[in-house]
């Protein structure tokens, strides 16, 4: 197995029991009588990775990057199994709350050291086409994996949860080894205050399109509702998102080339008025053609923000850079969330589309700002003149 395929199957295993944990954790708790504990769980599990996602990837630094994710890797899955046994034992849910917080609190580090190994891996030239794979099967797991929770979980949600915790554990066998980095002389020819600045745009543009996403999400349900559908017609608007979201990546994968800038300005504005369509949309059809325009633009945003931190961070502060990233996704699906649940589905999704307005023209200034001939430019397009591929 080439080091690429070994390193997105450690992903995807990382991905799986983040997609089956909201209806796992409901299912579990269920058992106590209790509707809302499941969403309490993961509101632990998502503040602990917000908390904990920079903090734990700079604490890696000094180590092999592959062993320092092994070392995750494993504290995640013993939390999973110490989970499975609470659940055997009938731990109350303030105990399964607090087991997944212990979960949570290394997941946006596994993403960023995960993320920061693909460099490793593969050439730049073949970045954008590594992360387009990446977007489509990642988005294909957040599809199955709820299912599978549904599936699994209604027959026993412990062997969901040993589901959870062996997928989990997939990157101990499978991840390939990277040699502890050094540091590189060119560390000090980049002027921290342009870095901090690079770096917080495309946070903000990444966690207002991930709000605009988690808008459709998490209030699909409300969606289905509003236009007089069954409960389970939810998924009327979440598969049209991740249909799109595929369609998105397959896209990238292809075309192996990042989006340039008003492209990215485009696709965000294309974000923002799809939320737009989804929030006043009289229509069914016009509420689910909202949904495909903020799915067919995730992956390709998604690699933009990825690349586009790459060229401004520092090779060994990769993995707190990505972690960060990570964490302005899960804080945009706090604001979604939290909008929906004090305010209303329409309040979230203007909310958001408004994030993505103010990230876009954010982005666009950012733009002009930086000289043509920029480092990542200028690396860029050195790979490119390579014959690199994946599975350096």
């Amino acid at each position: 197995m080439g080091g690429f395929a070994r390193w997105i199957t450690s992903n995807l295993g990382s991905a799986i029991p983040q997609s089956m944990a909201p209806i796992t954790y409901g299912l579990a708790t269920l058992a106590h009588g209790d509707a809302k504990g499941g969403a309490l769980m993961m509101t632990a599990m998502t503040a602990a990775q917000v908390l904990g996602a920079v903090p734990i990837a700079a604490a890696g630094r000094r180590f092999s990057v592959s062993a320092y994710a092994r070392v995750l890797v494993a504290f995640r899955s013993l939390a999973f199994a110490g989970l499975a046994i609470a659940i055997v034992g009938g731990a109350p849910v303030p105990a399964l709350v607090a087991i997944a917080s212990l979960a949570g609190l290394v997941n946006g580090a596994i993403f960023g050291v995960l993320r920061s190994i693909l460099n490793d891996l593969v050439t730049a030239n073949k970045l954008p086409r590594a992360l387009g794979i990446t977007a489509t099967a990642n988005e294909l797991v957040f599809v199955t994996g709820p299912i599978l929770a549904s599936t699994i979980g209604g027959m026993s949600v412990i062997a969901a949860v040993a589901i959870m915790a062996v997928t989990s554990a997939l990157p101990l066998v499978v991840l390939p080894r990277i040699a502890k980095r050094t540091p590189t002389p060119a560390v000090a020819q980049v002027r921290p205050k342009s870095i901090r600045l690079g770096v917080l745009v495309w946070l903000l543009a990444a966690g207002s399109a991930g709000a605009c996403v988690a808008s459709v999400e998490i209030g699909a349900l409300a969606l289905a509702l509003r236009h007089d559908l069954a409960p389970s017609a939810a998924f009327y608007f979440t598969v049209p998102l991740c249909i799109g979201s595929v369609l998105g990546g397959v896209w990238v994968s292809i075309r192996n080339r990042r989006p340039r800038g008003r492209f990215v300005v485009g696709m965000m504005l294309v974000t923002g008025a799809g939320a737009v369509t989804v929030a006043w949309g009289g229509w069914l059809a016009a509420a689910i053609a909202g949904a495909v325009l903020i799915g067919l633009c995730l992956a390709p945003l998604g690699t933009s923000f990825s690349l586009s931190l790459d060229d401004v961070l520092h090779a060994e502060r990769r993995a707190e850079g990505f972690a960060l990233l990570q964490t302005s996704k899960a804080i945009g699906v706090i604001v979604a969330s939290s909008v929906i649940a004090f305010a209303s589905l329409e309040a979230a999704l203007l909310t958001t589309a408004s994030l993505t307005l103010v990230a876009a023209i954010v982005v666009a200034l950012h733009g002009r700002q930086r000289p043509p001939g920029s480092d990542g430019a200028a690396r860029l397009q050195a790979a490119q003149s390579s014959d690199g591929a994946f599975g350096r």
